[in-house]
C-alpha cells in the first residue's frame, strides 16, 4: 500500500487503514496455540510467504515464492482463516478477481481455484469478519471527466472460497459524490466493518487544483442475509484548504483517528483528533505537541488493530509507541519504540512488521513482538532481508 517515498497528498483516503479487529469491550488478542502466525511479500508479482515465530518473531520462508495471474496493480487480501487468498489486479487492460486456496503453511496454491473478470476501476474486495460476505467499489469516469462511483457485494463461500459477484450495486452516487463542484480528483473505496459485519465503512476522497482536499466517511449497515447496505450516516469529514500536506484516518474497534500533518513550511504543528465512531465534531481526545511532541512532529502514524496504541513515526528510523486513553482524553507515552516504518500487524495484535528506510537494496524488514495489553515491544533480531523492494506487506493468522 506504501512506496517507500510515500507521495502524500492532501486528500490521500486510499492510505487510510480499517482496524475494526473486535469490538473494544471484548477485544481478545492471540489465537489458539493450533494457528499460524503469516506473513506475505509482495514483489512485483511474486508473492513470498513466511511463517513467523508468535514467541520470538523469527521467519521461517515456506517455498520459493508463486507468481500470480496477475502482473499489474496487485493488491492481496487474506481469508479471515488464511485458507484463501483474493488477489485483484490487471493483465493488460482486463481486471479480475482471482481466487487462491492456500496449504498448511499459508503459501497460495496456482492454478487459481476461481477468476472472475470485473472490468475496470475496481478496488481490492472488502470481507465482512464471518467471511461471507465481501464489497468492493468501482470508480470510473463520465465524458465529464467526473467520478461515477458504486458498490458491489460479493456472496462468499467460507467452505470453498468461491465468490460470486452481484448483478446490480448495491450502492450508486451522484458523479463525484459528495466533493463540491470542481474537484479535480473523487473516487470511493470501501475500508472495513465492524466486529459483527453489520456495519460498513466507506470513505470519499476529492482533490481540488491549488486548494487542498477533501474527506468522507460514512458508516452504512449491511444485511448479513442478502447482503445489501442501508442508508449512509458521515462519521468524519475534514477540509484542509491548501495547507495540509497529510490526512491519515484510522477507524478502530472504539475510535476514528484523525492525523493531520501541515506542510513542511509549519513541521511541528500536527494535530491528532479521536472521535467516537458515531461521529460528531467533539474529539475524545486533542492531541498537539503540546501534550505529546510526537503528536506536533511526526511525519506518519497508524493504529494498532486493538484501537488503544498509535504509532508515531518520529524519524525515518524510528516508530514511537504510544497509548490512546480516551477516558483521559490525552494521548501518553508507553516508553516503547521500534525501528522504521510500520507496514503491518498481525490480525491478532502479537506481531510488528516494520522497514528500515535508511536501507537500500537489500531491503530490511524487521519483526517485533507485541503485548497489547501493555503496549511492550521486544525484538530478537528476527528480519527478512530481500533485494527486490516489496509492494505489499500483508499478516494474516492460518487457523
Amino acid at each position: 500500500m506504501y512506496s517507500r517515498v510515500r507521495l502524500v497528498s492532501a486528500f490521500c483516503f486510499v492510505l487510510s487503514t480499517s482496524l475494526l479487529a473486535t469490538e473494544a469491550k471484548s477485544v481478545i488478542f492471540g489465537p489458539p496455540s493450533s494457528s499460524t502466525e503469516v506473513l506475505y511479500l509482495l514483489e512485483g508479482s511474486a508473492v513470498h510467504t513466511y511463517d513467523i515465530d508468535r514467541q520470538t518473531g523469527s521467519p521461517t520462508q515456506e517455498g520459493s515464492g508463486v507468481t500470480l495471474d496477475a502482473t499489474q496493480t496487485i493488491i492481496m487480501v487474506p481469508s479471515a482463516d488464511d485458507h484463501f487468498l483474493y488477489v485483484t489486479g490487471y493483465v493488460g487492460s482486463t481486471e479480475s478477481l482471482w481466487v487462491y486456496a492456500t496449504d498448511s503453511t499459508g503459501v497460495p496454491q496456482l492454478p487459481a481455484i476461481q477468476t472472475v473478470a470485473l472490468g475496470t476501476g475496481y478496488s481490492a474486495i472488502s470481507i465482512d469478519p464471518d467471511g461471507t460476505l465481501g464489497y468492493a467499489t468501482q470508480n470510473t469516469l463520465n465524458a465529464q471527466f467526473e467520478t461515477v462511483a458504486a458498490i458491489y457485494s460479493f456472496t462468499i463461500d467460507p467452505a470453498t472460497g468461491t465468490v460470486k459477484k452481484s448483478a446490480k450495486p448495491v450502492a450508486t452516487y451522484p458523479a463525484n459524490g459528495p466533493c463540491s463542484q470542481g474537484a479535480e480528483f473523487a473516487g470511493l473505496v470501501v475500508v472495513g466493518f465492524n466486529t459483527k459485519g453489520t456495519q460498513m465503512y466507506d470513505e470519499w476522497g476529492c482533490g481540488y487544483h491549488d486548494s487542498g482536499g477533501q474527506g468522507f466517511y460514512y458508516a452504512r449497515p449491511v444485511n448479513q442475509t442478502t447482503g445489501a447496505v442501508g442508508a449512509e450516516k458521515q462519521v468524519l469529514y475534514w477540509d484542509n484548504g491548501s495547507n495540509t500536506s497529510t490526512n491519515l484516518v484510522n477507524i478502530t474497534p472504539s475510535t476514528v483517528v484523525y492525523f493531520s500533518l501541515p506542510n513542511d513550511f509549519t513541521y511541528g504543528y500536527g494535530e491528532l483528533f479521536a472521535y467516537p465512531l458515531s461521529g460528531g465534531t467533539n474529539p475524545l481526545v486533542s492531541c498537539t505537541a503540546s501534550m505529546l511532541e510526537a503528536c506536533g512532529y511526526a511525519t506518519w502514524e497508524t493504529v494498532d488493530p486493538s484501537g488503544n496504541y498509535v504509532f508515531f513515526e518520529i524519524s525515518s528510523n524510528t516508530t514511537q509507541v504510544t497509548r490512546l486513553e480516551p477516558g483521559q482524553k490525552k494521548i501518553a507515552d508507553t516508553g516503547n519504540y521500534v525501528n522504521g516504518h510500520v507496514w503491518a500487524f498481525s490480525p491478532d495484535d502479537v506481531l510488528i512488521y516494520t522497514e528500515d528506510e535508511d536501507l537500500f537494496n537489500p531491503w530490511v524488514y524487521s519483526i517485533y513482538v507485541f503485548d497489547p495489553a501493555t503496549g511492550g515491544v521486544s525484538y530478537t533480531g528476527a528480519q527478512i532481508v530481500t533485494t527486490t523492494y516489496a509492494d505489499q506487506v500483508l499478516g494474516a493468522v492460518r487457523k
